[in-house]
């Protein structure tokens, strides 16, 4: 095998290091471009945050006053227990906490039906029931709680529970 000649090899080296600063330059060519890309995005989601805190403050200024959003829970013209247990009940199922009861309570407020529930389930399952009863159509509000260790990776609960109605008596 015949070595070569040391013009050969200096020309092979310049051929690659051309190669390679052409390499680079259009690596930072695209990363330019990519970045002047972001760059625009940026600047026109800033310009229509601008636009949204201009118009907000115009309607504040005119004294206009938007109104509230409906709310997404509805209260009842009277009591309604069985509804409302079997609500609670369903809630527990879809998120499988185990209960161990479950009962209506008196309330001496006018427009309150109260109850109180005990169960458990794993961390997991206790967190799902709670969102679900948080999100229900039905006002049902957590009043008390107390969680304890239940065993193998589970949660023992008991909670107090409330809901109103407009009827104004139990």
């Amino acid at each position: 095998m015949k070595a070569f000649d040391k013009r050969t090899v200096w020309a092979l080296l310049i051929v690659v290091a051309t190669v390679l600063q052409f390499g680079a330059a259009g690596v930072a060519h695209l990363a330019r471009v990519d970045a002047g890309k972001t760059l625009e995005s940026e600047r026109q989601q800033a310009a229509a945050l601008q636009r949204q805190l201009e118009a907000q403050e115009e309607r504040r200024v005119e004294g206009k006053v938007e109104a509230p959003a409906p709310s997404r829970w509805h209260l009842l013209d009277g009591p309604d227990v069985a509804a409302t247990m079997e609500a609670v009940n369903a809630a527990g199922i879809d998120a499988h906490v185990t209960f161990d009861a479950i009962k209506a309570a008196t309330s001496n407020v006018a427009g309150k039906q109260t109850f109180q529930l005990s169960g458990h389930g794993t961390p997991v399952q206790v967190c799902e029931f709670l969102a679900a009863i948080e999100q229900h159509a039905r006002l049902i509000i957590v009043e008390s709680g107390r969680f304890m260790p239940g065993g193998d990776d589970l949660i023992a609960f008991d909670l107090g529970l409330a809901t109103y109605h407009r009827g104004g008596a139990r």
